[in-house]
């Protein structure tokens, strides 16, 4: 007869009560990478000894400060340790070269030199009361000094009431330049680079326009809205701009249309690139001498009462 002794195979009480064998080694425990292990190198000693180099326990940042400032480490320009001490590399000396030298790519164009690549027509010799205008704001090009070209109302009325409008150009192929040069010497008109505007004006007019905020949220919105890629405007009234404005730069605009409220506003005459619509608000009070105040999804403008500034200051090129 025989007798069972042994336990069935894959009872869980059995394999819980099984002893592991005493032969088998457990794994031995690894020693974690010494990541907070850096080598140092100190300087050569003044006796002539050789440089003692040992690996120590990554000093904290006050201390490797401390050793910075007393000459112990010495740091390469790539972050590692190094035995010739601190030096600039060449690269980045000739970057600081760069940067320092006043190299033209670096350098702001001035307003003359950009008017002087801006050629006139061909064949013109003279400005007059019919062709000024309009040869100007035909060369007006668009450019990265000046973004609109305005003639307010005392050049105007100097122009084409109190003066003999006739200007000679000073050479047969002449420039923008040219043609500001001359209105300048041979006529009472100024020009005044008020950024980003060059005003073509008389002493009679105020330089600085005034527009006055009642709703900072409009104000900000007109500042970030666009008015036309270019416009060109020359002895256009109030009741040709209103829709325009109206139009692109999405607020309502008063006075409304063929208001007798706008019958005493000089009529507009400029030429822009690439206005925001505060800077298109500017262009157009200067014009037009009047003052605008910003209300909420509302622009009006107004008559401008203000004397103008003896003291402003004005460019002649040429003089």
């Amino acid at each position: 007869m025989r007798c069972w002794t042994g336990i069935p195979r894959g009872c869980p009480w059995a394999r819980a009560g099984r002893a592991k064998s005493e032969g088998r080694r457990p794994k031995a425990e690894r020693s974690p990478k010494p990541e907070n292990r850096r080598r140092e190198t100190y300087a050569r000693p003044a006796d002539g000894r050789a440089a003692s180099t040992e690996v120590r326990q990554c000093p904290s940042g006050k201390a490797l400060h401390s050793r910075l400032a007393g000459g112990l480490v010495r740091i390469s320009d790539f972050g590692l340790l190094s035995a010739f001490g601190l030096r600039i590399s060449d690269l980045a000396l000739v970057c600081l070269l760069l940067c320092l030298s006043p190299h033209p790519a670096f350098t702001q164009e001035s307003w003359p030199e950009a008017f002087n690549r801006m050629p006139l027509p061909a064949n013109v010799t003279q400005l007059t009361r019919t062709n000024c205008v309009d040869l100007l704001w035909r060369a007006f090009q668009s450019n990265g000094v000046v973004k609109a070209l305005v003639l307010m109302p005392g050049a105007t009325d100097t122009w084409y009431m109190f003066q003999a409008a006739r200007v000679v150009l000073p050479n047969a192929n002449p420039s923008l330049l040219d043609a500001i040069s001359a209105l300048t010497n041979q006529t009472r008109i100024r020009a005044t680079f008020r950024p980003p505007f060059l005003l073509l004006h008389t002493g009679v007019d105020v330089l600085e326009p005034v527009i006055q905020v009642q709703d900072a949220r409009t104000a900000a919105k007109l500042k970030q809205a666009r008015f036309v890629p270019r416009g060109v405007y020359n002895d256009r009234d109030w009741d040709f701009m209103q829709p325009i404005l109206k139009k692109h730069l999405k607020v309502a605009m008063r006075p409304w249309r063929y208001s007798t409220d706008s019958w005493h506003f000089y009529r507009h005459t400029f030429a822009a690139w690439d206005l925001t619509g505060w800077e298109a608000l500017e262009a157009t009070a200067m014009a037009a001498k009047t003052t605008c105040t910003i209300y909420r999804n509302k622009v009006v403008f107004q008559v401008d009462m203000r004397v103008p500034d003896p003291a402003a200051q004005s460019f002649r090129p040429g003089s």
